[in-house]
């Protein structure tokens, strides 16, 4: 499954960076799924190092630190999208141009989509996570860390890219 997911990875990176050579300049979204791409192979890496020899070598404090952030990353960004359309919806708050207000069919779906994508190897990196720090007895405050380092980070690239 490993490999599936990093050739997924490859070939992505590989059409947004060839994009020149066809004639098309890059676009706004170009980086974000480069960005993507590359928090996807870290995330996958992490897993790997849970149960790989390799691994050891890896601060458990760090690999669990990581683990709950890229989960709670991953996790919170459909959620957070789903509550803004909810928000929408009863009238708390107006439809913008911001995407994740939008409410028409394609929006809902892209928020599956988005859910499938994002929250549910999210879920997968959490168990990960709880398993991992059952096993080695690493400190339950590098998990609170890794949320809390992982939703900043998501806030502050949603700030970033609007």
């Amino acid at each position: 499954m490993t490999w599936t997911v990093g050739a997924f990875i490859a070939i992505v990176a590989v059409l947004v960076a060839s994009k020149p050579l066809r004639g098309e300049s890059f676009g706004g979204t170009d980086g974000v799924i480069v960005l993507a791409c590359g928090l996807r192979a870290l995330t996958i890496a992490m897993a790997q190092a849970t149960i790989r020899s390799w691994g050891r070598r890896v601060p458990g404090w760090l690999l669990l630190g990581g683990l709950a952030g890229a989960a709670g990353l991953q996790v919170f960004y459909p959620l957070a999208e789903l509550l803004i359309k909810l928000a929408v919806v009863v009238g708390l708050v107006e439809e913008t141009g911001l995407g994740a207000t939008h409410t028409d069919a394609t929006a809902w779906f892209n928020l599956v989509m988005t859910a499938l994508i994002w929250g549910f190897p999210g879920v997968l990196l959490a168990r990960i996570a709880v398993r991992y720090r059952s096993r080695e007895g690493v400190s339950f405050r590098w998990v609170l860390l890794g949320i809390i380092g992982g939703v900043a980070f998501l806030l502050g690239l949603g700030l970033l890219i609007g």
